[in-house]
């Protein structure tokens, strides 16, 4: 939840003011008790993890998309941290790419390995509209010139038409859960074992 982020990063900052000694205190506690709490995330409840339900959202999804969804998918990432990779985030020799620390939801830097399967869709968007290498501050998923395709307002209307076509998998499909991230451990273990 975007509140609880704010809220964790603005009790840290507060946290410093006072380790600091340019605080004396925090709304966040009153006698040594918590007064503003997080709100309880609710967990997700349905996961598309067999093959025939990526099938299927494959072929919902309008062509724009699948690229997204296979990195989404191969990567665990969320679709900002997706939509906000740069060609200087992705180096093709060493099959890596690395999501930013001030681009990811937890604010911590990751680098991640490539599959085969992203490898192809990344070379197939390398090239702009006169077959040259993008420059590396163009976004990997965005616009035929390579400029972002613009915040998570962008993302849901490019989104609404395939998540209702998908919905008929299950009513708890939206745009936010439609890519199952299973633990990163498990899924680098399929990474290396499939061959990518």
């Amino acid at each position: 939840m975007t509140i609880n982020h704010d809220l964790k990063l603005l009790r840290k900052m507060l946290a410093w003011g006072i380790r600091e000694r340019l605080l004396t205190a925090t709304g966040f506690k009153v006698a040594g008790e918590n007064v503003i709490r997080l709100d309880p995330e609710s967990p997700r409840e349905e996961r598309l993890t067999s093959e025939e339900a990526e099938r299927k959202l494959f072929e919902a999804a309008a062509p724009h998309l699948r690229g997204v969804i296979t990195a989404m998918l191969e990567t665990c990432c969320r679709p900002g941290e997706i939509l906000s990779l740069q060609w200087q985030d992705v180096d093709l020799e060493t099959r890596e790419l690395t999501i930013r620390a001030e681009k990811a939801k937890t604010r911590r830097a990751r680098r991640l390995p490539i599959s085969s399967r992203l490898l192809a869709v990344l070379e197939m968007r390398r090239l702009d509209q006169s077959d040259q290498p993008f420059p590396p501050d163009a976004y990997v998923f965005g616009n035929r010139i390579g400029e972002r395709v613009k915040s998570k307002g962008d993302w849901q209307k490019m989104t609404t038409l395939f998540v209702s076509k998908v919905s008929a998998l299950s009513p708890a499909i939206s745009s936010h859960n439609i890519i199952a991230r299973p633990p990163f451990a498990s899924q680098m273990q399929l990474s290396f074992t499939d061959g990518s």
